[in-house]
């Protein structure tokens, strides 16, 4: 993973707390069942997402683009697993994925790729990663919910 640069500004505080205090589309679903098939060891393989669609708030993003941006931000309650993965969708297209952090490291948040674990970043962190190719994953070993902010460019 590459840092990029740091977007916290874009975060609003009161986006990150609407987030906290409410559920996002709970996932796994219809289209991603062949992750719960797949890891079917995991007991408790769940996490919501929060998009344009459930979001009472506008997001805007740093980024100028001659393409598309597709971004969707990711809540994993205590327990909550997301496991090891590559991404599949758009494998016929070249794409650059990002990783933004929406909160400090808290004991027990884990986001891990390739062999790597994040150990350190701060609420607005973003990572540059080949996830169409590299392995990554995230559980929420801690004590309170785990945000993150996923973007997706695809150029024209």
């Amino acid at each position: 993973m590459k840092f990029i640069t740091n977007i916290n500004e874009y975060l609003k505080p009161e986006l990150i707390e609407y987030m906290l205090s409410n559920s996002g589309f709970i996932k796994p679903d219809s289209e991603t069942g062949d992750i719960v098939e797949k890891y079917s060891m995991f007991a408790n393989i769940r996490w919501e997402t929060f998009t344009s669609d459930n979001l009472p708030y506008e997001l805007e993003l740093p980024f100028e683009a001659n393409g598309t941006i597709h971004w969707w931000f990711t809540k994993l309650n205590p327990g909550d697993v997301f496991p090891l993965h590559v991404d599949t969708y758009h494998a016929d297209k070249d794409y650059k994925r990002y990783w933004v952090a929406c909160q400090d490291i808290e004991p027990g948040h884990v986001f891990t790729y390739s062999n790597n674990m994040m150990t350190s970043y701060k609420a607005g962190d973003v990572f540059e990663f080949d996830a169409g190719s590299i392995y990554h994953g995230a559980c929420n070993l801690g004590f309170i919910p785990k945000l993150a902010l996923q973007i997706q460019f695809v150029p024209a």
